[in-house]
Formats: structure tokens, sequence, C-alpha cells
């Protein structure tokens, strides 16, 4: 592989780096407004062996690339709003950062703790919910897992002198991102994001990380600060003298402003203090160099609000502080550096948060807080970095791979470097499916030796995390990736992967005594094609709704190949490949997709349909695109919603074209990676796609949300993805283009295509393999049967069978379009394909079905009349086939009886009667 983007990265080869305009795809230049913000800092281009750039900036001039723009990573919150505010945040898990502390710029930190109660739905911000039947303002009270952060019961790091709103630093990754604050000289620049001005303090933020960790440059003077008063006194390096924090009201702290406020003695810090809250926290404070402290405490009674600052003092020579940053090649070397962890929020049991096993027990209590303490004190020494990456390896034939994290830490005190910082190794946190993996690669025999658990675990909204250790031990992989192989060194985590086999078609065939009915049924459908609807033939609708239905027709060629009817699954699927030749083709489609220079990925233009013509109201160009300025347009595609769930439907399409009609794709197979690219990039080296759009290594799922509001800024609960069964179609259908691709490829003559359609297979295995597993730990809620795959996620309190939409601190029952149990199971189960008998097990079902079928069945116009019956009964036929009894008999009546327009409905379109009856006769004798 190429050298890294960054010293110690591996670049991983990219599937392609040819210009989108190359490829046909127009350049769009979108409204200022909706371009990335002046909060992103120019990142710095990939570099090649020699160190010289290889690639120029995408974009023109006046865009902000250097390579594209990530648009929907689990921080992304913090890089979006006009100002800061609490929905600027991320959740590294288990703990909650943010940059809106009112009263000081800086990292403010917190640690939520889960609890099941109820959310806002979500459909009544469309729609008046009063004059819907059965849909009410609020979920109920055990519709939703929520770890909401509060700002009463946290503590920020900052500085005395004013800084800049944050930016975005040059160096972010699937794991991490750099926050920088510059120096603001003056009122009128303190709210402006460019990055203009040396940094006087960075932030590395990283998944796992126990600890908030915040760099000083130029002797910049580090505040920590809490909305909160003392508890008892600050223990600083472990000694029993007090600390003076004297306590002054908000009047008395006022008419000391001019005169100077009242402060504690100094005091100096060598190592760490310790921080205990009213609020019932405590916290601890590590330190890289000693410090020289001072603090106040203020309360306003007429707000009833109250605060602890402790400010470090100029540093004095005498005591032989350094002034001034040294230089190191590359950058600077901080002056100061800060860790702040929660060492307990169950100091004195009256906490909110207290478990009831600490709440009851004062020996308890004590028992915690001192092992906690002695944790974090021991690892404070290495700290995760932005440079943090990840990486996979796929083993040929093996169908199994190796996930790599690699957390490229840095000491906190320079004479730790190689010492015993490094021996205390570095300390994260683990969800239970990291837990799993780490187990299974310890005994795979790798001689990687996986991190270790090294202390009690709690309660996040992603299940228990525990804290684990990683040493300095280095192992090699045998992998694969690009026909390079992978090696991991030291501070890294290994995932042992098994990769299921992606399939066209499921392990049993089709029931004997279903094959006349099920050939009748195909006859029926042999005549759909998109040209019965103009709007999707002439590529002018949502890419969401095309997508689904070209898949649609995919699934037909496919059945008939099945059925042995050669010839029809021919002529489907070229049917197919001229209908998706519109949908790829820019100066064909009505609403053709164009490369977005301002922040780099394939959005569609939008057409306002005329009906009476076939043509677009607006003038389909650069300047008249709405779906680059309506929200309503496309689902919010030309934002980056849900790019995954839309061209997983086509890239499928193209899957069954390359199966079924090869020599049609050497035609398509540029543009169809360009889709590809769009959503599954695996380099840095491409500098026209982000590294894997959607996906979240880190908890196995994607984020479907994009960059909607974001100059407006973010949800409250951050990001978000709704549809998992969409998701993992979509990564399902990497794998099986990648496949199909390569024969078909190979067999054109294209060798160097068909090498990185292999790529794209491998990619697509690691990306499915992940979101089929996330399924199981947060969106399938299931006990007993299939607990022993993926225990419970949530507490016992919350009682639905199924998450409807995972968000970054909540998880709910609900979804885009309502609260119906039907809705919320159905959008978990569509499309039926194949790789649905991996997503819905068994176990699961049985759990869930009858919530699912009485909620169905009780709405007979939307559920059984838009066709997402076919679903629920697609779900029996899984019992019935294992269990036997009148179910298969029942869901093949349900869906052979359904009237054909149900097909072509919102809940039907991507579904074929033929499609339904398969998967019934597929699964019941």
């Amino acid at each position: 592989t190429a050298a890294g983007a960054w010293e110690g990265d591996v670049v991983m080869e990219p599937f392609s780096t040819e210009a989108p305009s190359k490829l046909g795809m127009p350049s769009v230049l979108r409204a200022e407004e909706t371009r990335p913000l002046l909060l992103w800092s120019h990142p710095e281009p990939v570099s090649g062996a020699g160190g010289a750039a290889m690639f120029q900036p995408p974009g023109p001039a006046h865009s902000p690339l250097h390579r594209a723009l990530p648009t929907n990573n689990w921080w992304e919150s913090l890089a979006m709003g006009s100002k800061d505010g609490p929905e600027n945040f991320a959740a590294s898990l288990p703990l909650h950062v943010d940059v809106a502390d009112p009263q000081r710029r800086g990292l403010r930190v917190g640690v939520p703790a889960p609890k099941v109660g109820s959310v806002k739905n979500r459909f009544c911000q469309v729609v008046k919910c009063e004059e819907v039947e059965g849909e009410d303002a609020a979920l109920p009270d055990d519709y939703a897992v929520i770890a909401d952060f509060d700002p009463k019961d946290s503590v920020t790091l900052s500085t005395v002198s004013p800084v800049r709103r944050h930016t975005i630093g040059p160096k972010h990754s699937k794991l991490a991102v750099g926050l920088k604050w510059a120096a603001a000289s003056n009122h009128s620049t303190l709210h402006g994001g460019s990055d203009s001005g040396l940094a006087v303090m960075h932030a590395p933020i990283v998944y796992g990380m126990p600890y908030a960790t915040v760099e000083y440059f130029q002797d910049a003077r580090p505040v920590v600060s809490a909305p909160s008063l003392l508890a008892a006194s600050i223990v600083a390096d472990g000694s029993t003298t007090a600390v003076e924090c004297p306590l002054e009201s908000a009047s008395q702290a006022q008419e000391a402003e001019g005169g100077g406020l009242a402060m504690g003695a100094p005091f100096t810090v060598t190592g760490s203090l310790e921080l205990p809250l009213a609020t019932d926290s405590t916290w601890l404070v590590f330190v890289s160099k000693p410090l020289v402290f001072t603090c106040r405490q203020v309360h306003d009674k007429r707000l009833n609000a109250s605060s602890t600052v402790l400010t470090a003092v100029p540093p004095n020579d005498e005591a032989g502080e350094q002034p001034g940053a040294s230089q190191e090649a590359g950058g600077q070397l901080p002056s100061a550096v800060l860790r702040l962890a929660l060492a307990s929020n169950c100091t004195r049991g009256v906490g909110p948060a207290c478990p009831a096993n600490l709440r009851s027990s004062e020996a308890a209590r004590a028992s915690f807080l001192e092992a906690r303490k002695e944790l974090l004190t021991k690892h404070a020494g290495l700290y995760p970095s932005e440079l943090a990456t990840v990486r996979y390896a796929v083993q040929d034939q093996a169908d199994s791979a190796s996930l790599v994290f690699e957390w490229h830490p840095k000491p906190l005190r320079s004479a730790s470097s190689g010492g015993s910082a490094e021996a205390a190794g570095l300390l994260l946190y683990a969800l239970p499916h990291h837990l799993r993996s780490f187990a299974s690669s310890a005994s795979s025999g790798t001689g990687f030796e996986g991190p270790q658990v090294a202390g009690a675990c709690e309660p996040s909204v992603r299940g228990v995390a525990c804290p684990v250790v990683t040493g300095p031990s280095r192992a090699s992989g045998t992998g694969q990736q690009g026909g390079s192989f992978v090696q991991f060194g030291s501070f890294a985590w290994v995932q042992k992967l098994s990769l299921p086999r992606n399939s066209f078609t499921v392990s049993k065939p089709v029931a004997k005594s279903r094959l006349a009915a099920l050939h009748a049924s195909l006859d029926a459908d042999l005549g759909y094609s998109l040209a019965s609807s103009p709007v999707y033939a002439l590529a002018a609708g949502s890419t969401y709704v095309g997508g689904k239905m070209l898949a649609k027709l995919g699934r037909l060629a496919l059945i008939a190949q099945e059925l042995g009817r050669a010839k029809d699954a021919n002529t489907l699927a070229m049917r197919l490949a001229d209908s998706l030749a519109v949908w790829l083709d820019s100066s064909k489609a009505l609403s053709p997709l164009l490369y977005d220079e301002a922040w780099g990925g394939a959005v569609a233009c939008g057409c306002y349909f005329n009906h009476k013509n076939s043509s677009c109201y607006n003038e389909v160009s650069g300047t008249d695109c709405p779906g680059l300025y309506d929200l309503g347009q496309n689902f919010g595609q030309g934002w980056y919603q849900d790019h995954h769930y839309h061209f997983g439907y086509h890239i499928y399409a193209a899957a069954v074209v390359a199966k079924l009609a090869p020599k049609r794709l050497p035609e398509l197979h540029p543009k169809v990676m360009l889709m590809i690219r769009d959503i599954a990039n695996p380099s840095l080296a491409d500098p026209y796609f982000p590294q894997w759009r959607h996906k979240d290594w880190f908890v196995g799922s994607s984020w479907a949300s994009g960059i909607v509001k974001h100059s407006w800024g973010p949800d409250p609960h951050g990001r978000n993805q709704e549809s998992i069964s969409e998701a993992v179609n979509a990564y399902d259908a990497l794998a099986l283009y990648g496949m199909a691709a390569a024969s078909a490829l190979e067999m054109a003559g294209e060798v160097k295509a068909a090498a990185a359609a292999r790529r794209v297979r491998d990619t697509g295995r690691v990306m499915f393999a992940t979101e089929l597993e996330a399924a199981f730990d947060y969106w399938q809620v299931c006990d007993g049967d299939c607990a022993a795959d993926s225990p419970r996620t949530y507490p016992l309190e919350y009682s639905p069978r199924v998450v409807g939409q995972v968000w970054s601190s909540t998880a709910e029952m609900q979804t885009w379009f309502g609260s119906a149990p039907w809705k919320v199971y159905g959008i978990q189960l569509m499309p039926m394909t194949a790789s649905s008998e991996l997503l819905w097990r068994p176990g699961w079902v049985k759990q869930m079905l009858g919530t699912f079928s009485q909620s169905c069945e009780a709405d007979p116009k939307d559920c059984v009349g838009q066709g997402w019956s076919t679903l629920s009964w697609g779900a029996a036929a899984v019992l019935g086939g294992q269990e036997g009894g009148d179910q298969c008999a029942q869901a093949w009546d349900h869906v052979a009886q359904l009237p054909s327009e149900t097909y072509e409905t919102d809940g039907g379109d991507g579904q074929s009667r033929t499609n339904a009856l398969w998967w019934i006769a597929s699964h019941c004798p």
C-alpha cells in the first residue's frame, strides 16, 4: 500500500482514483449556505512514498477541499451549526463531549447514565399528530433508552485567554477527530471559525476514551471549571492538606471584578488532583507537568446556579517553568496537557445516576472510588490521538477477516515516552461486540494478545462498556486487502470477524408443491418495467424509490433464473440493464447525478416533475437543482441522507446485471463504481469521496444522517440510522456486485477492473458482517433463544422487541413516518432478499411476530393495503418452516390474494408478488 496520509497510517488501496468528471458525472458547486462551514480546517493532501502530493484538490480553487470531507461521521455534529449549542456534541462512549459551555469556550465533558423513558414523536415534526389516529405527541414511557447529558454534572477544560470558536483539525478518521481553538485578540474575532492563528488548545476526541484530553500551546493557562460547588476539599497529589477554595455569592463576585476576585491560596499539582463535586461526582485531573492553580467557588441564589473554577497561574521561572512551546518537525509540542476522567458518579450515594448497590453502602462506594482512582491513575500516562485509524484485512477463501483499530497514542509526559506509560498500557472502553471478538482473536493462534478487561464495567446507550488495557505488543496478520499484506503494530485492537457467504439465493430450494403457482405468478410479473412510471423510467424521481424498483426487477430476473427459465431471466436482466443505464448516465437522467465539489460526493439534482409532458418544471442544471436546497426532495439525498439505502438498491440491480447479463456490464461498470465509491470508498488515496461515508466501524453499524440542518445546527440527539435492514442490503449488494462483476470483467479481459471489483467484494463482505452483527446488538431486542449470539443490549424496562431509530444518545421505538409497531418492525425487515435469511433470526422473529402481525391486521388500509403485510407473513413463513402448523398456508394465501396495486404503493414498490411467494416457498414445505 501507499505511504500514509500522516506518519504511521496505512492507506488502503482505492477502488479507483479517477475523477468523476472523466466518467461523465458533471460537477456542481452548491449554494454557499450548504457548503462546509469555516469550522473545517484545510485537510492535508495524501502523500506518496516520497512525500510529494499525489492528488490535487478535486474542487476548484474556491473549494475548501484537498480531499472529500466526511458527511456522516459520529462526531459530525461538532462541525455543524452557525454557533455552539448543546447539540454540538459527540458521544465517544462512555463520555459525552461538547463545546457548549455558556461561560467559556472549551471542551465540556460528562458521562450520561442511560435510562428508559419517553421521547417526542418525530412524526409530529411533519404532521399534526392530533389529526392522525394512533399517533401521540410523545412515545410511551417504555419506548426509548435515553442517555441524555446533564450539563449540571459536567466539567469543562478551557483557558484563561479568550479563544475563537473551535475548528476541526486537518487529521480525522472514523475513530477520532481533533478540535482546535485559536487565540482571539479581540471580541470581533471570537465568533469566527476560520483556521487562522496558531492553536492554543487542541483536544483529540477518540472513540472509547475514558479521559478527555486537552493539549495547551503557547503557554496558554489551563482552566478547569464545573457548574457545581465542591462537596469536599480538593485533593492535590493525594495530600491531606486542604486546598483553599473560597465561596462567594454572585453579588460579591461582581463587586470584586474591578479589584480582583477572591481566590484561594495557590497550590501546586505535580501529578493529579481530585475534584469532589456537590453533584455526587468525583473527577480526576492529571497534568503533564507541575502546574500552580488557584480556586474559587461562586453561588447565585437568584438563579440557583453555582460554579467552581480552578485557574492556572502564570508560569514561575523560579519554579522551573519553561515558557514558550518547543518545536518539533511537523508541529508544536504542547506546553501542558490536562486529562480529565470521572472516578465516580456515586461518591456520597445521593446522585441521580447512583446504582442501587452503591447507593445503599458507604463501604461499597468507597471501595469503588478507590479502585477507579487506582485504575485511572495507573493508565493516565498514555492517551489516544486523532491519528487513530481503522482498516481491515480479508483472508482469501477463508471467510474471515481482521478489523484493526490502531490508536497511535501519545505519552502524557515526554519523559515517559517508551517508559512506564507504555508499560502500563493504553486504557479505552470496549463494547460487548468488541469483547466477544477479542476473545475470538486471542484463541485464533495469531499471536496477538488482545485487550484485557481492567475494571468495573458500566452501562452505556450501546450496552455495557468495559475498560480494557491494550499493551505495546506486536503481531502480524496474513490477510489481504488489494493484494498487500497487512500488519498491525503496537496499541492495536484486532476484531476477528467471521464473514457470512453473500448469495443471490437462499439456502433451501423452492418447495416442489409450490412450483406451479410460483411459475404462474412469475408469468404475471414478466411484464414489469419502470416504463409504466415515466417519472422513474426517465430517472426523474427519487433515487430511493427508483432504486427499489430496479432491485425489484432484479429479483424477478433472479427468480426466473432459479426456476430454470433462462430466456425469461435474460429478458428481464436486459430490461434491467437498459433502465439502470438511464439512472447512471447524467446526460440521460432527468434528475442527473452530479459531483458535489463542496463536500465530495454524488448527489441527485432533483426534478419537479411535469406529468403532462414528462419533463421537469425546474431547469435541471448546476444552478437549479432542488435536491441541493429543498430538504423535502429525494429524502434529503442531496444533503447526504441515506446514500447507502438509495445507492444500495442500484448496486444490487447492477449485481444482477453482472450475473445474468455480463456482456452488458463493461459499459455500466465505471459509473456503478461512482456509486460504490460514494458509500464505500476504503482509501484516503481516493480524494473524491470520503472513507466509508456512512460506516462506523467502532459500533459496527452506520449513520444515515448527513448534513441536513448543518448550518442551522444538528439534531439534539446527534446522529441516527433508522433501517438497519436497508443498510445490510446495501453492503450485501457491494459484496454481490464485487463477486459478479469480477467474473464478468475478467471474461471481458478487463483485468485491472476485475481486481478492483474483488476489492469491492471484500469491502462489502466486511461491511455486511459488521452491520449484520450490529443489527443483532442494537436493533433486534431478543431474549432467550437468540441471546447467546448477542446478549440483550438494552435494559429490561425497554419493552419492544425492536428499535426503530438508533441515535447517538438514544434508541427509540419509532420511525420518521410514525410509531405504529408495524411501521417500526417493517422498516427493519425490508427488502426481502437472500440476505434476509441471515438477518431474520428465528428466535427474534418468534418473539416479535405477534406484535407485528396484530398491529398490521389492525390497520388494513395502510399496513395491508400498502404491502407491509408481505413482510409480516414472510416472517411467519420463517417460523412455519421450522415449527409446522398452518402459518405457511396462511402466509401463501394472504400474499397470493393481495390486489396487484398493492405492489405499487409506498410499502410495496420494492416488492413483487412473485418475490414474496418465492420467499414463502423457499422456507415452507
